[in-house]
């Protein structure tokens, strides 16, 4: 049973052992109220409606404030 809190984890590392649910993953995912999202490589993220644990709501929003190269 997961924890419903966030951990920092390196996602090629964890990806196919099935301890995590990742923010790319469709479950974690509600309609993207206003249709953006981005790309990390081969991920896809909606910049609106994600999980909320504390909430339990898909009410989460991911804002870019840089990139970096």
């Amino acid at each position: 049973m997961g924890t419903l809190e966030f951990e920092n984890v390196n996602y090629f590392d964890h990806k196919d052992l099935g301890k995590y649910v990742f923010y790319s993953n469709d479950e974690l995912k509600s309609d993207n109220y206003n249709d953006k999202g981005f790309n990390n490589f081969d991920l896809y993220f909606n910049e609106e409606g994600n999980y909320y644990p504390d909430c339990k709501a898909k009410k989460l929003a991911f804002r870019i404030k840089m990139y970096l190269d």
